[in-house]
């Protein structure tokens, strides 16, 4: 088991879309405001970039409900068990169409392998409910000041209310 912050799992080095992973990241210096603490459902690798939905963009309650909405999306029928993955193939093509995914839609993040900076964490199918619970995000823009987590949940909300 490896822990980072509070959030344990298994520690990987290879990523599988499906599923879900924690780490410290460095966003180049071109992104306004980033999370440091990633905590994603990975959506593809593409070369030396993968895609996935940050969780921390949202408040708990927010997370909460998008983590439900995507059950019928799991690979055991809306049931997590140890073997549970997100099909991503039926996720994302509906991603970008269903009003009830607009939040993971919003959510959707690019990140540089390179400019992980910690170990990966792969958080086992029976953690995800506690690992999306936990207020482990910190948001940081390029220039290193603080970022008040409630500002960047406030700007997704209002996003996804015009998607």
């Amino acid at each position: 088991m490896a822990k980072l912050k509070t959030i344990e799992g298994t520690s990987v080095t290879g990523l599988r879309s499906g599923n879900m992973y924690f780490y410290r990241y460095r966003a180049e210096p071109t992104v306004p405001t980033y999370d440091v603490y990633p905590l994603i459902f990975m959506i593809r690798k593409r070369g030396s970039v993968i895609e996935g939905i940050n969780f921390h963009y949202m408040g708990i309650e927010r997370r909460i409900n998008l983590l439900n909405e995507m059950k019928p999306f799991f690979s055991t029928k809306n049931l997590i068990e140890s073997d549970t993955r997100l099909i991503v193939k039926r996720f994302r093509d509906l991603l970008l169409v269903s009003r009830k995914l607009r939040d993971a839609k919003i959510a959707l993040h690019r990140y540089r392998i390179p400019n992980i900076i910690s170990k990966v964490i792969r958080i086992e199918p029976s953690n995800w409910e506690f690992a999306i619970k936990e207020p482990v995000q910190k948001f940081i823009t390029n220039t290193g000041k603080k970022r008040a987590s409630g500002s960047v949940w406030r700007k997704t909300l209002k996003q996804s209310k015009k998607g």
